[in-house]
């Protein structure tokens, strides 16, 4: 069950209100002056996510603009799962699954933190792409500025990330609006990062193409505040080689045969192969076995000792990657 609980209007109030003050601190409305160069008419796609307001003057020094925001909340485990409820129309799913999975690496890339995706029961971030109002009070706008928007951990919504529905979503160019770079943007709202004023950062709240997709110094700090660094790959530990599981073999003496062992010396040998690090020479019906270029006690032996049902003569012999041995006649 994926569905989410509506929350009363009191429980929205601060989103909204936040909201609203973004709008009038820096997110230009849909059709007023905004962007570079301020023309009139152009809204710059962006995240939906509302930003922080300025503090007031003399609250906020160069160096608080200039480094990664938090949120204040970060997720209490570090294995999180994750599941597609909807998908754009231009993609199909494997693209869409595979682009989903590239953004959330960026962070795990950096981080302990890991990702599984689901496709039944609960996740801990439910990923769709959906149009104008939907649920949340955050409504879309249709195709250009408002992209996507998440919600941040310790949220009532947590971990739910929202695309545009009417954005024309391409994977890796500039023909539309490129699926890698918004989603892991939101991703980074989903573990706990806010906008940045970094220009350069992934997590600027506005869209500006950038291939091939990084994180930026600031990205990296913050992610890592939250939740650290990668765990190192443990050393290698030395280790003598692995002694091959060896077929039921040891007791070769080989008693009341009637045949007569052959003379190695004069044996016209029919086959031989390695198997389980052992070589192994066939000679009608008996088998010679080396190890270590050593030939083992008891050897020759009849074959049909070591495998029943043999035939009485082999042409080629081998196994195979999973263990089996084969024998051709």
């Amino acid at each position: 069950d994926v569905s989410r609980k509506h929350h009363p209007w009191k429980e929205q109030a601060p989103w909204l209100s936040a909201l609203g003050k973004a709008v009038g601190t820096g997110v230009p409305a849909k059709g007023s002056p905004g962007g570079a160069g301020g023309q009139p008419g152009w809204n710059p796609p962006r995240c939906g996510v509302p930003d922080l307001p300025p503090l007031p003057d003399g609250q906020s020094g160069r160096n608080r603009q200039k480094r990664f925001v938090l949120s204040g909340g970060r997720w209490d485990k570090t294995n999180l799962t994750y599941k597609i409820i909807r998908f754009p129309w231009q993609l199909v799913k494997a693209e869409v699954r595979r682009t989903i999975e590239e953004a959330l690496k960026v962070w795990s890339d950096v981080t302990p933190l890991t990702f599984t995706e689901v496709q039944e029961g609960r996740a801990d971030i439910v990923i769709d792409f959906t149009r104008y109002w939907h649920g949340d009070n955050l409504p879309f706008d249709g195709p250009g500025g408002i992209l996507a928007h998440a919600f941040f951990p310790k949220t009532h919504r947590e971990g739910d990330v929202h695309f545009d529905y009417d954005e024309t979503w391409t994977i890796g160019n500039n023909l539309g609006t490129d699926l890698l770079q918004v989603a892991a943007h939101e991703f980074g709202h989903v573990l706990g990062l806010q906008h940045t004023a970094v220009s350069k950062s992934l997590m600027s709240p506005f869209y500006i193409f950038r291939y091939p997709l990084s994180l930026s110094e600031d990205d990296k700090q913050g992610i890592q505040y939250l939740y650290g660094k990668p765990s190192p790959d443990p050393e290698p530990t030395p280790t003598q080689p692995a002694q091959l599981p060896q077929p039921d073999l040891e007791t070769n003496e080989i008693t009341n045969v009637e045949a007569v062992q052959p003379d190695a010396c004069h044996a016209a040998f029919d086959a031989a192969a390695t198997i389980r690090g052992e070589l192994f020479f066939f000679s009608s019906r008996f088998v010679w076995r080396l190890r270590a270029g050593k030939l083992q006690d008891g050897y020759p032996a009849l074959a049909s000792r070591h495998w029943q049902g043999i035939p009485t003569s082999v042409d080629a012999t081998f196994e195979d990657p999973r263990g089996n041995i084969w024998f051709f006649q």
